[in-house]
């Protein structure tokens, strides 16, 4: 029988539900968040997206965040996959509790996030922890996520529906994870 490795590197993404950064016009945000290729990313002139390193969970671990008590699953499984951020305001902000596989920002470092954010990326550490080295990255394109943008993000009002109607072949995107900042 033949199997692959899971995946072990550590993958650097953006919230798509939460940064103002985001070029809605020159990026296809849902083919982002179906491969969370970083190149598509376009930043509007004057900005920058706060990216997020979020290392692969071992599946024992992001198994064990289904059915607790407590916090949800992706606010678990964002608290201990999150490694570095991209701004240093926030990172000075993090405290991290825990050693190995058991490492975590705490749950004051985790509600420094907005809630939006926290599920978007923890839904993407969940996936993570079942990618095996070579797959291509597949993620879900969150139901009703345009909506929440626009809610969240002004912004990008304009754009979103523009976004949502572009069908895609994700299979010619090649996204691989990338090492840590």
């Amino acid at each position: 029988m033949a199997f692959h490795l899971r995946q072990a590197r550590p993958m650097k993404v953006v919230s798509v539900l939460t940064d103002d950064a985001i070029d809605d016009q020159e990026t296809d945000l849902t083919l982002y968040m179906k491969t969370r290729n970083p190149k598509l990313i376009k930043e509007l002139p004057g900005k920058q997206v706060t990216w997020i390193t979020l290392r692969p969970l071992l599946p024992s671990l992001a198994a064990s965040f289904r059915g607790g008590e407590g916090d949800t699953p992706e606010m678990m499984a964002f608290s201990f996959s999150f490694l570095s951020c991209s701004d240093p305001n926030v990172m000075s902000q993090m405290e991290f509790e825990g050693a190995g596989e058991n490492r975590h920002i705490s749950q004051s470092s985790v509600d420094k996030f907005p809630l939006e954010l926290i599920t978007e990326l923890g839904e993407v550490a969940i996936r993570m922890a079942s990618l095996t080295e070579g797959e291509g990255q597949r993620f879900a394109a969150r139901p009703g996520w345009q909506g929440i943008r626009r809610e969240l993000v002004p912004s990008s009002a304009s754009c979103a529906a523009a976004s949502e109607a572009t069908p895609h072949d994700d299979s010619s995107t090649g996204a691989t994870p990338l090492e840590t900042l």
